[in-house]
């Protein structure tokens, strides 16, 4: 499902401050976001950064790489999104950093190109029973999805934004066996979609 948190009615006045030109969107690289970026590449974006703790190795070696290579699929991305036009930034960082992510919006803010969307797809499911979790598995799996969310929510607050998407899961709706925590960390970050502190004009939206 797609959930949109609207903003308050004091927000609607500075919608005009936004353009309709994508000039940087912040994205990351797990598959939903490779597809993300290449989808907003065929609306029009032309400038993207693409983030995620694994950086890409060198490009000299992209023709060398092998089929299963971790890393293959993202630079088949990349390339992708190069052939229609746009150019890709990578700049590896923990999203749930925030000295980390703040160093990217900061690189981005050099260039004098606004960040006009963000799609946050990190998350990480380790299934287990939950009485077999310690304190530190539970924090492993909520740090990406609730705090990386967190942090793009402050460093962007004060960014008019087109959109913020965030990719949550169906297991925030029903639940699933050994998944606890991955559904805690997703409920979390509906919750975070639907916070009265969205920055304005934009929408938040959530895909379930």
């Amino acid at each position: 499902r797609i959930g949109h948190a609207r903003l308050a009615d004091d927000c609607a006045g500075s919608a005009g401050a936004v353009g309709r030109e994508r000039r940087h969107q912040l994205g990351l690289r797990p598959y939903i976001g490779r597809r993300s970026a290449i989808g907003e590449t065929e609306r029009g974006a032309r400038h993207l950064v693409l983030s995620s703790r694994r950086p890409l190795p060198d490009r000299a070696s992209w023709p060398s790489m092998k089929e299963d290579d971790a890393q293959t699929e993202t630079v088949r991305s990349v390339l992708a999104i190069e052939s229609l036009g746009a150019s890709v930034s990578v700049m590896p960082a923990d999203v749930a950093d925030y000295d980390a992510m703040k160093q990217v919006f900061d690189a981005i803010a050099a260039r004098e190109r606004p960040v006009r969307g963000i799609f946050h797809a990190a998350g990480l499911s380790e299934p287990a029973f939950i009485r077999d979790l310690d304190r530190d598995s539970v924090d492993r799996i909520l740090r990406p999805k609730l705090q990386g969310g967190l942090v793009l929510d402050a460093l962007s607050r004060e960014i008019p934004l087109d959109y913020f998407m965030m990719f949550s899961s169906v297991t925030s709706v029903w639940g699933s066996v050994m998944l606890g925590p991955y559904g805690a960390a997703n409920q979390a970050l509906d919750s975070l979609a639907h916070h009265a502190a969205w920055r304005c004009p934009s929408e938040a939206k959530l895909v379930n």
